[in-house]
């Protein structure tokens, strides 16, 4: 059974008909996990928006999960904007009609192994006539890297200090209260963890808190358990990254 709130309804996955992912990256499979299917009232009459929907009166957003078996999946990827997944609308006499991109989330969560990572695809209008169902498909970029590497520098808790980690060069763009701002290349992106350890051998840990990606331009923050202090910068990184495209094809049923 279906339960609507206006038009707001979770599909069941009997109506999730079919999700796959091939040749481009064989390591990565892809398993759809949920969708959400909101509609706008007859006429798309805005007067009659559900509240609290915000700008959109109407939404199909998918769910899924990557998973693999020999690699790991980055927590920052570049170019996530930069995909090729169309969407196109089945209609009931079974002809198609194409109704662009479908947007893609920048947020997503990774698991504590990095084997597996979330994604959200969403579609924010549809089309002004009745439709059996909707097709996601193309191609999805993620960073994925064999394993992890421990790395250390010595770190100076001030602005505009540097340190480099193997090949990744960084500058301390901010320090505020708990909060340390790292500012350099892509090569930031490697980072998956950090921390400070200090003379006394205390380790001060930290955990992302943020990040901008602009160009060839990095920023990321991280949240330490106390003020980070000069010391000892212990870092894991992702080693090697590389970028890869999967392939996904995902046909959504509408719940009604």
């Amino acid at each position: 059974m279906i339960k609507l709130i206006g038009k707001l309804a979770v599909l069941p996955l009997a109506l999730i008909w079919g999700a796959a992912a091939s040749a481009q990256a064989p390591d990565i499979a892809v398993k759809l996990i949920g969708a959400s299917y909101f509609e706008a009232p007859p006429n798309r009459d805005k007067n009659l928006a559900i509240f609290s929907t915000g700008s959109s009166l109407e939404r199909v957003e998918i769910h899924a999960v990557a998973t693999s078996a020999s690699k790991v999946f980055a927590e920052l990827t570049p170019g996530f904007e930069k995909h090729d997944i169309s969407v196109t609308a089945v209609l009931p006499d079974k002809t198609m009609l194409s109704l662009g991109e479908a947007a893609i989330s920048a947020i997503f969560k990774v698991s504590n192994d990095a084997k597996a990572r979330t994604f959200n695809l969403k579609l924010d209008r549809l089309p002004d006539r009745a439709i059996s169902g909707l097709i996601f498909e193309g191609a999805l970029p993620v960073q994925v890297a064999k394993g992890f590497l421990k790395l250390s520098a010595k770190f100076e808790a001030r602005a505009g200090s540097k340190f480099a980690l193997g090949d990744v060069k960084a500058v301390v763009e901010k320090l505020d209260g708990q909060t340390l701002t790292l500012a350099g290349d892509l090569g930031l992106t490697r980072l998956r963890s950090i921390a400070i350890k200090q003379a006394d051998g205390r380790v001060i840990a930290a955990e992302r808190y943020g990040y901008s990606v602009m160009n060839a331009a990095v920023e990321t923050t991280w949240k330490f358990t106390s003020a980070p202090a000069s010391g000892t910068l212990e870092a894991e990184l992702y080693q090697p990254l590389e970028a890869v495209k999967v392939p996904i094809r995902f046909v959504i049923g509408k719940p009604y």
